[in-house]
């Protein structure tokens, strides 16, 4: 093969997919737009619901079959309207309130049920208002009545209990980030390769352009793996562009929050150059794959259309082992990483946690490199393939 060519057909694949709207999209646009979209939108809304629910005056269905001394006060006192109530329950169910609290049982030792719609994240909110509001209630009649017994306060806490996190800020913030970091990534490079390699394959036979492309002097290898580099190129600046818009939008999401506590939503994405150079070489046997695989099931393809019939279904079904990562309690070990997609989406998340093995690391990449040479191999025997080429 020669070098040369193939270069000349890297530049003339690269600029026609640069004059591509639907590629850029792909491979520019969207992946600088979703994470912030995502992230700072969610972190957005999140925000104003707390701030809300924090301040709203929420009204209370009470019901008080047993009779506690002090508890309208206590709510009222927390900034709730209460209405006395036969049925909280159903108040709340007939969205008559968006809270009920019944209180019934023994005088000495009454029960408390609060009513609420959880799958509210505001009502959640004030849910724990009320929680507290109750809560400080208990403390104020316990110390009444250790006042009157002579019995001093000090003996409601004859000790303490605190908990102290041993991990590292790096890890805590990799344990959500690096979970989903890894499936944003297979997501990324998928994507980022699809169109281009349609547009190479499908796109030239809708075009005509591929006959006239097999009748230069360069032959069916070079232009192949021209092609195949360019839907590489591609998966792996689509994928790394995410990674950015990540840290962008992270860091500005933290800066938005007032509050100096940002959600686990809002973390700094914990990426040395260490753990950065070691994503970039596990990334690159995943690009190949991904750009291989693409490539090989376009040529199969007559037209656009039909190519994204085809290319379509192996991204669902990609991105589904990818959402291992996801998953608490899985580890990648030497079993796991042997399955192409699950073993780099486990090692994007270990890589971020900063808790990886040399054994996880190595085994993954020569796996991923075994499965993306087949995949070249397959993606070359099929562009060679004058009955699938030319299929019309």
């Amino acid at each position: 093969m020669r070098f040369q060519t193939i270069k000349l057909i890297y530049l003339k694949e690269t600029l026609d997919l640069m004059r591509d709207r639907r590629t850029i999209i792909s491979m520019l646009v969207f992946p600088l737009l979703f994470m912030p979209m995502i992230f700072l939108g969610l972190n957005y809304f999140l925000i104003r619901s707390i701030n809300r629910a924090k301040d709203k005056q929420f009204s209370i269905a009470l019901k008080q079959e047993t009779g506690l001394e002090g508890m309208t006060q206590s709510l009222e006192q927390a900034g709730f309207k209460v209405r006395p109530s036969e049925n909280p329950r159903r108040a709340v169910e007939n969205k008559e309130t968006e809270l009920g609290v019944d209180v019934s049982g023994e005088t000495n030792s009454p029960a408390i049920r609060i009513y609420a719609d959880q799958s509210q994240l505001e009502v959640n909110v004030a849910g724990g208002r009320i929680e507290t509001a109750l809560n400080q209630l208990k403390e104020a009649r316990i110390k009444n009545e250790l006042q009157r017994a002579g019995v001093p306060e000090r003996i409601l806490t004859p000790f303490t209990v605190e908990k102290v996190n041993t991990a590292p800020p790096k890890k805590m913030s990799g344990m959500f980030i690096g979970a989903f970091i890894g499936y944003m990534f297979v997501m990324f490079m998928l994507m980022g390769a699809m169109y281009p390699a349609i547009d190479m394959t499908a796109g030239e036979k809708e075009r005509r352009t591929m006959e006239m492309l097999l009748s230069s002097p360069a032959g069916r290898g070079e232009i192949v793996l021209g092609k195949i580099l360019v839907a590489i190129t591609a998966s792996f600046m689509t994928s790394v562009l995410g990674i950015i818009s990540f840290r962008v939008s992270s860091l500005l999401g933290m800066k938005a929050n007032s509050s100096g506590q940002p959600p686990q939503l809002m973390m700094e994405l914990p990426l040395d150059a260490k753990t950065f150079v070691l994503i970039f070489v596990s990334s690159i046997p995943m690009a190949i794959l991904s750009a291989t695989l693409m490539i090989a099931i376009a040529t199969m393809a007559k037209s656009y259309k039909e190519a994204q019939s085809y290319v379509t279904p192996l991204f669902l079904v990609a991105v589904l082992p990818a959402m291992v990562s996801l998953l608490p309690g899985v580890k990648l070990n030497a079993g796991v990483a042997l399955i192409p997609i699950v073993n780099f989406s486990l090692l994007i998340k270990e890589l971020i946690l900063g808790d990886w093995s040399w054994t996880g690391f190595i085994l993954s990449v020569l796996s991923n490199l075994i499965y993306a040479a087949i995949a070249f191999t397959a993606a070359v025997m099929v562009f060679k393939n004058e009955r699938i080429l030319f299929r019309t």
